[in-house]
């Protein structure tokens, strides 16, 4: 999805908690009740959230993180340049494709430095 649907699905959520329409749960991880915010699985479900404390979904980011190699990166990246659909990537290379929708939303850009000491030999 790309960053304005990411934007229109908070800000629907948003709304939809403010008028009723969602109430807040207890951290669907750990049980908390104090200070649990919406977490979105899939952005075109804006009222599809799963209810997370902040360390619960700190975490939850930091799982959903894909470890693939530089170079997967920049083919996956190669072929969305050049057109190719991201079902037929996702095939294709037999990788899911919310892993190619990272790529194309530019989280790789935050696993850079890591993937180039990876790369390098640096990092196990």
């Amino acid at each position: 999805m790309n960053p304005i649907g990411k934007r229109q699905a908070r800000s629907f959520a948003n709304w939809a908690q403010k008028e009723g329409f969602l109430d807040p749960q207890p951290c669907a991880d750990c049980g908390a009740s104090e200070g649990v915010d919406k977490h979105h699985q899939d952005h075109d479900h804006p009222l599809a959230v799963v209810w997370l404390c902040r360390k619960c979904h700190f975490k939850r980011h930091k799982s959903e993180r894909i470890p693939l190699s530089l170079e997967q990166i920049w083919k996956i990246s190669d072929l969305l340049r050049v057109g190719v659909s991201k079902k037929w990537i996702s095939e294709y290379l037999k990788i899911e494709p919310r892993i190619v929708s990272k790529c194309v939303r530019g989280w790789k850009y935050t696993q850079l430095p890591k993937l180039l000491q990876e790369r390098a030999g640096i990092v196990p």
